[in-house]
Order: C-alpha cells, then structure tokens, then sequence
C-alpha cells in the first residue's frame, strides 16, 4: 500500500513537470497584437477615449512594457504612465495610468478586445472596453467618426505618425538603388520641438539630420541621398513606413529592441 501511494505521488509530479504550462507570447506577438489605435468606450459616457499603443519593448527583469498614449478622442492625447503588461498563459492584462492619474486594468478577450475598469480619482471603478482600429479617430458627438482629412482626423493621424516614428528602438531601413542595395539604422527624436533622426549607414559613415511631418508620413534628408518622403501605413507592424527619392526606394522596419 506504501508502494501504491509512493506511485501515484511520484506519477504525480512527473505529470506536471511533463506538461509545463501555456507558454506565454513572445515580444514580438505582444508588439504585433498590441500596437495600433484603440477605441475605448467608457460605462455611463457619451464622449470617447482612444488609446495609441506605437511599442512594446521587454525590460531588463524580462517583464514587458508598452509605450503610447491616452486621452479623448477629440482632444489631445497624453503619454501612458507607469504602463504594463502581465501574462498568465495566453491572457493578457494591460494596466497604466491616464494623464489624469486614473487607473486602467483591462484584460484580454478571445474576442480581440480588452475588457476592465477605470477608477478616476477619489472615485468607484468604472467599466471600459477598447476596439482596436486602424485609426481610432472617432468623436463623441452625434456627427460621428471624424473622416481623415477633417481637422481632427488629420490632427490624430499626424499624432500617430509622430508616435510610431519616435519609436525608442529605431528602424532597420533597408534600401534599393537599382544598382546598388544598402542598409542602415535611423533613429527619430524629438528635441526642442524638431524631429532629429540619427543615422548609422555603418561602413559608409553616420551623419544626423531633421525630418518634417506630412499628412502621409515624414520628408528628410539623409546622409547620402536627398529628398526622401517616407509614407506611413498603420496596418503594417513590422514596416510601419516605407519611402521614396528620386533614386531611391526606402523599406522602414520597426526594431522591437535596442
């Protein structure tokens, strides 16, 4: 009998160390479901927010972050503050605070959608659900989403232009000039209101220069060719921009790490 119940505490635990728990998604499954524009709708509210998730990078301890921002749909948006996202297998949980200090706890559903709470401040939690869009640019008004090209349409996308080009990480940008294919790393920050790109054409040297914001993309100029207009398309994650000069063709690839 000793024999027996020895067995089946033995059997026991080489059964859970034989069937390990569901693995949990990679950095680059969390930044490809994850990064976009989001529609939240608020229990009891008439007026939407919308969140802009533009990264997900992992930290030093292997936990994961998001980087993006947060505010009313038709207003401006603000940075996320203490963002993160948890794990336990296939569920995912998104937790930040706005830039009022309210905090958001929303949970993954098969669905596609986070479902949780928002407390404001000094206040009881209140339900809130996100739809991811391509450009979550609608308003709380009886007139409706606002369509690209109106004020607010071109003001959300030009915000969302500029998130995803800050991305910390920078591009590996791929190019071809009929003859001749390179590669290079561009980094895009923002410094006293311009947008200074860092370029690294490795053995071709490295220069820096400006790029300006257009309604499709950015314009600059690089360390070798001139006149390059960069167009940015919000469906496509792992190319979020691709460009053109009059020499050249530009492939603009997001690195999810440094």
């Amino acid at each position: 009998m000793k024999f027996l119940r020895r067995f089946i505490v033995l059997a026991t635990i080489s059964a859970a160390f034989a069937f390990p728990a569901q693995a949990q998604f990679t950095l680059a499954e969390l930044h490809s479901s994850m990064v976009g524009s989001w529609l939240a709708r608020i229990e009891g509210e008439s007026r939407t927010r919308t969140l802009i998730i533009t990264a997900v990078s992992q930290t030093g301890t292997g936990g994961f972050v998001a980087v993006g921002t947060y505010g009313f749909s038709d207003d401006k948006l603000y940075p996320l503050k203490a963002p993160e996202i948890l794990q336990s297998g296939k569920d995912v949980q998104l937790k930040f605070l706005t830039g009022a200090d309210s905090l958001v706890i929303v949970n993954s559903n098969a669905d596609g959608t986070f479902v949780g709470t928002i407390k404001y401040v000094n206040a009881q939690p209140k339900g809130i659900k996100f739809e991811k869009s391509v450009v979550a640019a609608a308003s709380a008004s009886t007139t409706g989403p606002a369509q690209s090209g109106s004020a607010t349409g071109a003001a959300l996308d030009r915000s969302l232009i500029k998130l995803v080009l800050l991305n910390p990480n920078g591009f590996d940008v791929a190019s071809d000039c009929g003859n001749r294919s390179g590669r290079s790393h561009l980094t895009f920050k923002e410094e006293n209101g311009k947008i200074k790109i860092d370029i690294d054409n490795f053995s071709y040297g490295n220069c820096t220069s400006e790029a300006k914001l257009t309604n499709s993309g950015a314009a600059f100029d690089g360390c070798r060719d001139t006149g390059i207009a960069i167009s940015f398309d919000a469906n496509n994650k792992e190319i979020p921009f691709k460009g053109r000069s009059a020499r050249c063709s530009y492939d603009f690839k997001a690195r999810l790490t440094k």
